[in-house]
């Protein structure tokens, strides 16, 4: 029996899942590709793998952010484990850190999900993947080197114990900072849950989808932050949905009104799914838009170790024991 299903959101690049096949699976956890994309380069490419934890499936293409949400959701619908996660193809799965979430939930119940703090890294310039070529030969794989950038994030800790209400309150607090609490491991139930409701949202606009589903997480289950990592963000990645958007969500609604329109629709669900007065409802989000952006949290050991350490370029192997040096080492200095 599999530990956890692993759902992989597909549209081109690749590129990518390549990479991700070579440095992320595993023979206990299930996998399970969800492909819209408009070419069939990555139907010729899962023609090749007879893993048995590995499913490959081909939807419509995605034509905007409801098709996506929708291909995820109904993908949900077919995992047989008790526990799911999404990752992206540019993205590595530090499995110390998931399969630490997946004890602790299995021993507390009243907990809908788990995480801990997420690093990024960059890719070596010398060795980004052409984004028109596919990686020809598996020793290509192994000559890829990558770089922690001085990111240090364990934000959601501030989340630790929250659920409900209050939960969904405290991570759009202008008070505190989160982080991608999307990419935690969920019960299966929450994780096809959450995307329910967004597409019964009818939200449109991909950064308001990553606003909802760390939201509405908290509506349906209690958050756990243990101190492991368990998730890798990959940051100079080429052809990302989020990253053909350049401008960031606040300035976007001074700029556009579709995207006041999608605002006034995040609310509203709220509004309405909390069973919540208007004054209520428009008080917790705007309080998200009045957060002053921290995103590291360094302390006098963490700056000088990226200085002196962090310039250099590892694989990935070695990228995953220096976050866990990380992360045990600055936990002494803390103290």
């Amino acid at each position: 029996m599999y530990k956890i299903t692993i759902i992989i959101p597909l549209k081109g690049r690749e590129y990518y899942t390549e990479v991700f096949l070579k440095e992320n699976i595993r023979h206990d956890c299930f996998y399970i590709f969800a492909d819209g994309s408009e070419d069939d380069q990555h139907k010729e490419l899962f023609q090749k793998i007879k893993n048995k934890n590995i499913q490959y499936i081909k939807y419509p293409t995605d034509l905007n952010m409801l098709m996506f949400q929708t291909k995820i959701f109904k993908t949900s619908l077919l995992v047989k484990t008790k526990y799911t996660m999404t990752a992206d193809n540019d993205d590595f799965i530090n499995y110390d850190g998931v399969y630490k979430c997946i004890n602790f939930l299995n021993k507390n119940k009243d907990y809908g999900f788990a995480g801990g703090p997420i690093f990024s890294l960059n890719r070596s310039h010398s060795n980004i993947l052409n984004k028109q070529s596919i990686i020809s030969t598996n020793s290509d794989l192994h000559k890829i080197k990558y770089k922690i950038i001085p990111e240090y994030v364990d934000l959601n800790k501030n989340l630790d114990g929250y659920e409900n209400l209050e939960g969904m309150k405290r991570s759009l607090s202008s008070q505190i900072e989160t982080y991608y609490v999307g990419y935690s491991i969920f019960r299966t139930e929450i994780f096809s849950n959450i995307r329910r409701d967004l597409i019964e949202s009818n939200i449109k606009d991909i950064h308001f989808h990553e606003l909802f589903e760390s939201t509405f997480a908290f509506y349906h289950g209690k958050y756990k932050h243990l101190n492991s990592n368990h998730y890798i963000r990959l940051s100079n990645v080429v052809g990302s949905s989020a990253g053909i958007i350049k401008e960031h969500l606040p300035v976007r609604l001074i700029l556009e009104e579709s995207t006041r329109n999608q605002l006034s629709i995040f609310i509203k669900y709220i509004q309405k799914k909390c069973n919540i007065d208007q004054d209520e409802a428009n008080d917790m989000v705007i309080s998200f838009f009045r957060k002053r952006k921290k995103y590291y949290e360094h302390n006098r050991f963490y700056i000088l170790f990226c200085y002196y350490l962090l310039r250099q370029y590892y694989s990935l192997k070695n990228i995953k024991k220096i976050i866990s040096a990380i992360i045990l080492i600055s936990n002494i200095f803390k103290k």
